[in-house]
């Protein structure tokens, strides 16, 4: 296969996938090319100028990487180094890496305060950021505190139905999710999801992220039937628009798998697991946080399947390890 920009299959290195939606020949690029293109013809370094997605894995890290590197030297306040700032932690959280986002965001913010003001976008936007982090890494009431604050200042500056505002709203939920806080959370992505399908469209990125969110808070409240029904749409659309190997599709993925799980539903369940973990593995590689997610998953679904040797192998936890244990003997026992 050729890079799509230099045309040549070997001797810059072999091409690697751009992380967009682009298929085909139009999907493989050199990382040097790619940066070229930016820094002298297109300027885009984050979003595909063909396919007008987001690069996504080796390919968005290593431009961010180059874009910070371009406007090292420029003020700390300047427009484009602020652009890039962001982008470079918004990739590190993409990567696992949350406290290094976090640093960045903390001072990111503070500077933007300073140039922009406390109630900017775009200072607004990376407040949010700041709190997307902290829920990461698991601070999920730090992140509830950032995301009210932020919710009731954009619905004042921007509008109830800004898409900042609703994006802010549904990270809100999800932090309310992962605080046990369901029921808040449901109707919160529910008025949400109404605003996002009028204004955006059902198939818009947004949308589907609501609809995600939904269906794992209806899924905190044990309704895991309506949640396998919402999943299975997204996913169906996700695979169409964003294909298979995009992180927000394997994401949909794996939690359908849990929905199949819960119900039952366990050889199902194990297929879906093993392809999320199988391509995360080869796209993030064995130690990112989200492969050692989907490889805890995918334990828990050869359990469902009564695999509960292989099972033992992945390294489960000890909470895990006496839920087969459990298992075992009461098939034995059969």
């Amino acid at each position: 296969m050729e890079c799509c920009i230099c045309l040549d299959t070997g001797l810059n290195g072999p091409p690697i996938g751009v992380g967009c939606a682009c298929r085909g020949g139009s999907g493989l690029a050199h990382v040097a090319c790619v940066v070229q293109a930016a820094v002298f013809g297109t300027g885009a370094w984050r979003t595909c100028r063909t396919c007008k997605q987001d690069f996504t894995g080796t390919m968005r890290r290593a431009l961010a990487d180059a874009w910070s590197l371009r406007v090292a030297n420029e003020h700390e306040g300047a427009a484009e180094r602020l652009l890039a700032t962001n982008n470079l932690a918004t990739c590190m959280l993409a990567d696992g890496e949350y406290e290094q986002a976090e640093r960045i965001l903390r001072r990111l913010v503070l500077v933007q305060r300073g140039v922009l003001g406390a109630e900017h976008p775009e200072t607004l936007t990376n407040e949010a950021n700041l709190a997307l982090a902290l829920w990461y890494a698991h601070k999920y009431a730090a992140a509830e505190r950032i995301q009210r604050r932020v919710r009731k200042t954009q619905r004042r500056v921007l509008g109830a139905e800004h898409v900042d505002t609703l994006t802010t709203g549904n990270n809100l939920a999800a932090s309310l999710s992962a605080l046990g806080k369901f029921g808040t959370a449901a109707r919160i992505q529910r008025e949400i999801l109404a605003v996002q399908s009028r204004v955006l469209g059902r198939e818009h990125y947004c949308c589907l992220m609501s609809s995600s969110n939904l269906a794992a808070s209806l899924a905190g409240l044990g309704n895991n039937a309506a949640a396998e029904t919402i999943e299975r749409e997204v996913l169906a659309v996700k695979r169409r628009v964003f294909g298979d190997e995009h992180p927000t599709t394997l994401t949909t993925a794996s939690n359908l798998g849990q929905s199949l799980f819960m119900q039952g539903k366990f050889a199902e369940s194990e297929e879906l697991q093993r392809e999320v973990l199988l391509t995360k593995r080869r796209v993030l590689g064995d130690a990112h946080p989200e492969t050692v997610t989907a490889e805890g998953n995918y334990a828990v679904a050869l359990i469902g399947i009564g695999d509960f040797d292989a099972a033992e192998l992945r390294g489960l936890g000890p909470e895990l390890r006496e839920l087969v244990d459990e298992l075992r003997i009461g098939a034995a026992n059969k």
